[in-house]
């Protein structure tokens, strides 16, 4: 075989392969982009009243549904639940979403005694997805109770 002939297929087999590798790079990112259009990932951001609470009192919150960085359309109904340091339920709330937003409150009960309690907050869509990328946020809770202490 002459050294031209070994040249022009080297070159044919190298451009073949660089042309697969480059279609094969540009692949990765278009299926990126297809997940992005057809699975939207919604993120939920909530903005409370205060930072901390007594037992008794009320939480009141907003709650701001977004689709990357875009108000979110794809959801209605936003569910929010109040729940113990011990995971256990007190209150959930189910929430219409107008405008990308929803708003609502939760009365803590005066017989609260931990100093945590966590806001859960997603939406149907949501529940898709990973656990993690719910909306968990602990609520410091501030006792009134008096710490006896005893005095050998």
């Amino acid at each position: 075989m002459s050294i031209s002939k070994r040249f022009t297929r080297f070159f044919l087999i190298t451009f073949y392969l660089l042309c697969c590798f480059v279609a094969d790079a540009q692949r990765p990112d278009a299926i990126l982009n297809t997940l992005e259009e057809k699975y939207p990932q919604e993120k939920i951001y909530i903005q409370y009243d205060r930072p901390y609470y007594n037992p008794g009192e009320t939480i009141w919150f907003k709650a701001y549904l977004f689709s990357g960085n875009t108000p979110s359309d794809y959801s209605k109904t936003i569910y929010a639940e109040l729940i113990n340091d011990k995971g256990k339920l007190l209150q959930k709330k189910i929430m219409p979403v107008i405008e990308s937003g929803a708003g609502s409150f939760f009365d803590l009960p005066d017989t609260l005694t931990s100093a945590v309690v966590y806001v859960r907050a997603y939406t149907a869509w949501m529940l898709n997805f990973d656990a993690s990328l719910l909306y968990t946020k602990a609520v410091s809770i501030v006792s009134n109770a008096k710490k006896t202490t005893v005095v050998p």
